[in-house]
């Protein structure tokens, strides 16, 4: 999880500038695209909830994991506000479900009496990563031939690398049931 949040955290300061600066969003627009992040996050809660109990936390990761990785990508292909509002949608929508499974899969690894200590130290290692990640980007940027696009582009293919080659490594840490349907 820290090697994807820097992975994350490499383009995520630069978003804002993107659309602010380079978009040139106005102040009415960037609210209206931040706000339909936050409610995407909240109207697929749910259903990434009934995944996660029904699949287990592993499962969201990978779906979720798979997800994030486009949506800097997406930003290279249009600057239409509309179409980026339809990616601020997905982004919410794949954050609430990585957000949560994260969550549950602390919970579900640490027993009750190392709970609160698994945790702490999950956030200090998560907040160790977002500055390694956006101390990277801001370097990276500081370099000629690399833009706010680019930085786009190295973190979705770093987030691709992580999701594809370290979430299917990790071992789902709740007992889940599995049907089988008789096509199976």
């Amino acid at each position: 999880i820290c090697m994807f949040r820097i992975a994350v955290s490499i383009a995520a300061p630069f978003f804002v500038v993107y659309e602010l600066s380079i978009l040139k969003f106005s102040y009415l627009q960037f609210t209206i695209i931040s706000a339909v992040e936050i409610l995407s996050t909240f109207a697929f809660l749910s259903l990434w909830g009934k995944i996660n109990d029904e699949k287990g936390s592993k499962m969201v990761i990978i779906i979720t994991g798979l997800i994030i990785p486009i949506i800097p990508l997406l930003y290279l292909f249009s600057k239409d506000y509309l179409f980026l509002i339809g990616v601020t949608v997905l982004s919410g929508a794949a954050w609430g479900g990585f957000n949560l499974a994260v969550g549950n899969f602390i919970f579900d690894a640490s027993s009750p009496e190392d709970r609160v200590r698994y945790v702490a130290y999950f956030n200090l290692l998560h907040g160790i990563a977002v500055f390694i990640g956006a101390a990277t980007g801001g370097l990276l940027l500081k370099l000629p031939i690399i833009s706010i696009p680019t930085l786009f582009f190295i973190s979705g293919m770093l987030r691709l690398a992580v999701a594809f080659f370290l979430f299917p490594a990790m071992r789902e840490m709740r007992i889940i049931t599995i049907s089988f349907d008789r096509k199976m």
